[in-house]
């Protein structure tokens, strides 16, 4: 077979499975009634200080009113039915003691065609600051494993932080109270606990983190160019992650992200520091909110180096000199 048949054949096997994926999108959300991401759910945090962006998809032309407390915005479903708003920036909701939230407000979505109209609407919706947490295992360990070593006065099981909330890419927002605390991001509740008891405002966590995942994975193309070490050389895949845990996130207005990984492209290095710098730009073009905080975690080391070969040891010591280089 020639070179221009299978790129012929390459073209057209692509093509139908874009035009399938379409077609299954399309499936999901024929109905009038608002389809939106699952990001947006009951007991939602929403960024404070910053245009509120909502978005979700209906029936093609179907108009489309957003209301949030005492606001409301209009906006037309396109021809493929999918519709976009952005509410005005509001202040954080004030904490009046730490264990107790404040009233939410509900987001009410109503759509009309042909004389026909729907709601859907999500409730207990605060204001605050909202941070992206993602990475590897360290990121994604919950609040109820590893707990050997937990300090007995400060049982993380046992917070009642009801303003502090937490949700996975796909799935529903949980408060931080017990038991559905344990289910929290360990690394990213410690941060958010910390932010509130300081500026005393709700925090909000979404939780894009995978065990064992590379960094290639959440990158949605490869840096320009890497050196050309054996770390480089090495077949990735790049993307697979992005595209399941971050791109349905992508608009959603946040504070910044939090970034834990580095173990599963230990001993990169300097193309590890490419890579990193390679998503960070990329993430904050892609949600047009300009330099946001990227806070990231340096590796601690496991085991002890051989004192003939400190600098690479168990492989982490060139990541954390990559982690620690200018972004």
């Amino acid at each position: 077979m020639g070179k221009n048949v299978k790129t012929v054949a390459l073209a057209t096997i692509l093509f139908a499975w874009g035009s399938a994926l379409l077609a299954a999108d399309a499936v999901a959300a024929v109905t009038l009634e608002a389809q939106c991401p699952p990001v947006f759910d009951n007991h939602a945090v929403f960024q404070q200080g910053i245009p509120i962006p909502v978005w979700g998809r209906s029936l093609p032309g179907a108009k489309v009113a957003v209301s949030f407390g005492k606001q409301t915005k209009t906006t037309v479903a396109g021809k493929d039915g999918r519709w976009r708003a952005a509410l005005d920036p509001m202040p954080a909701d004030t904490l009046v003691a730490l264990d107790k939230a404040p009233k939410g407000r509900s987001l009410v979505i109503v759509t009309e065609l042909d004389g026909k109209t729907a709601n859907k609407s999500f409730t207990d919706i605060l204001i605050g600051e909202v941070w992206l947490c993602s990475g590897q295992s360290n990121m994604a360990g919950a609040v109820k494993h590893n707990r050997a070593n937990q300090d007995a006065n400060d049982d993380l099981m046992k917070s009642n932080l009801p303003a502090i909330r937490h949700t996975r890419a796909n799935g529903e927002w949980i408060l931080a109270t017990a038991p559905s605390v344990a289910h929290f991001t360990r690394v990213g509740f410690c941060f958010a606990r910390k932010v509130q008891r300081e500026i005393k405002a709700p925090v909000g966590l979404i939780n894009a983190s995978t065990g064992g995942s590379r960094i290639e994975s959440w990158m949605r193309v490869p840096p320009a160019k890497l050196p050309e070490d054996g770390a480089a050389r090495k077949k990735v895949s790049y993307g697979g992650r992005y595209r399941e845990h971050i791109a349905p996130l992508v608009g959603y207005g946040m504070r910044g992200v939090l970034w834990y990984q580095g173990e599963a492209n230990a001993g990169e290095g300097h193309s590890y520091f490419l890579k990193m710098k390679s998503l960070i730009a990329d993430w904050r073009a892609t949600w047009k909110l300009g330099d946001f905080p990227f806070y990231y975690v340096q590796l601690a080391g496991i085991g002890r180096s051989s004192t003939e070969n400190p600098a690479m040891g168990d492989g982490r010591a060139r990541i954390r000199e990559a982690q620690e280089r200018d972004k």
